[in-house]
């Protein structure tokens, strides 16, 4: 620092090397985010389904598609149904392919996901580990076909009973199969049909009957029940007790998406048609995103919650966003470097090229191959004159010598 390097390193022959530290964009690829976008995690179309457990990790189903041709030469779309699991760290844990197509993931009890699948009565149990199907997870098929329930009317307790609304009505089924009580210390479903209540304001304690116009129920991590009608959230603890009761204003959003994420807080939060509201354990309001300020999109969106208060939301066409509790943005699929997924035209003309080219090298390798069959019938042709040729020498020679000893002996 204070001495000269000529006065240090005077006389000698080698002096010190100097170093210095750059940096490259094309460093990030190798991040963990950029990995789990580049192997094509992120290649949906509609929306996916996605659910995070009580360490952080996310798990997501989403169906892809692709153009290609069969065995056959036949131009068909194939459909993917893609399971896989991230870490916080948004390291990529397990992938698995060619999946039953999921309707909705119900959660994630212990080490066990929750999954109703398409068309199948029981829900599906997957370990959380691998994805693969739990062999013995001492579920049983419930007596209810679930099947025919509204995806968004479906939820998940955390000791892995299921809620449902059918009819109006509330019911739940235990691990076993069997139907339970609704809540806790109460008694079973009431077979006698109440008077519909007209909207959430009007719920009271354990509540059984709902509105009509319920559009969604979510279960959070601590056993609070969420119920959602257009304009209205309503909070119910682990007990039943009614805890408030919001109006969220009348920008409701798409109801064909779930909308719902809760916290081990108690916060849960709400999309919005232009908004992204959080509603605390009290019932108290905040807006964490809103279109004109920051980065929301307008369009139909998945929400899932994470134990730290940050929050997945996911979009059509391979969109995803993790933003943290206060709605600062932690990742964005859309910024990293993604593999581009080839049209049906790109892959059409992919195919008629490489078709091309495979007919021009093959008639290629034909002209080469007439190109040897003629030079190879041109030098046997060569052979056989010359060995004519030979045997005409031979011959004249003979008769030469005949000639001369016929004369000589004459």
């Amino acid at each position: 620092m204070h001495v000269p390097d000529e006065f240090i390193y005077r006389g000698r022959r080698k002096v010190v090397a100097h170093w210095y530290l750059c940096f490259h964009p094309s460093v990030a690829v190798c991040a963990p985010a950029a990995q789990a976008v580049a192997a094509g995690l992120f290649d949906w179309e509609e929306l996916p389904e996605a659910a995070v457990d009580a360490e952080g990790n996310l798990y997501c189903a989403a169906t892809q598609s692709r153009w290609l041709f069969d065995e056959n030469g036949r131009l068909r779309e194939k459909i993917d149904h893609v399971l896989w699991s991230l870490d916080p760290s948004l390291s990529i844990r397990w992938l698995q392919r060619d999946r039953p197509e999921p309707v909705r993931f119900l959660g994630c009890v212990k080490d066990t996901l929750v999954v109703v699948g398409a068309g199948s009565s029981p829900p599906l149990r997957l370990t959380s580990t691998t994805g693969n199907p739990v062999e013995d997870a001492g579920f049983a098929a419930p007596s209810i076909d679930l099947a025919e329930i509204e995806h968004r009317h479906l939820a998940c307790y955390p000791d892995g009973s299921l809620l449902f609304e059918k009819n109006g009505k509330l019911r739940r089924v235990a691990q076993s199969g069997a139907e339970m009580p609704v809540w806790p210390h109460s008694a079973p479903r009431n077979e006698v049909d109440d008077e519909p209540p007209w909207s959430l304001n009007s719920l009271a304690d354990w509540p059984v009957t709902v509105p009509s116009s319920l559009t969604a129920m979510h279960c959070g991590p601590d056993g609070s029940l969420y119920l959602q009608e257009a304009n209205m959230v309503a909070r119910f603890d682990a007990t039943g007790r009614k805890v408030y009761c919001v109006e969220l204003g009348r920008n409701s959003a798409d109801r064909r998406a779930l909308l719902l994420g809760a916290d081990p807080a108690g916060n849960v939060y709400v999309i919005r048609s232009d908004r992204l509201v959080q509603v605390g354990a009290g019932g108290g309001q905040s807006v964490v995103l809103l279109v004109e300020r920051d980065a929301l999109p307008r369009a139909r969106m998945n929400i899932a919650a994470c134990p730290d208060g940050s929050f997945w939301l996911f979009g059509e066409k391979g969109l995803a966003w993790k933003l943290a509790p206060g709605g600062r943005l932690l990742f964005a699929s859309e910024k990293e470097p993604r593999p581009k997924i080839p049209t049906r035209d790109e892959v059409v003309q992919q195919h008629v090229d490489t078709t091309t080219e495979m007919l021009k090298v093959r008639a290629q390798a034909e002209v080469e191959n007439m190109h040897r069959v003629y030079g190879e019938l041109e030098r046997q042709k060569r052979q056989r004159e010359g060995r004519a040729n030979i045997v005409s020498w031979i011959f004249m020679l003979v008769f030469f010598c005949a000639l001369v000893a016929y004369k000589t002996c004459g």
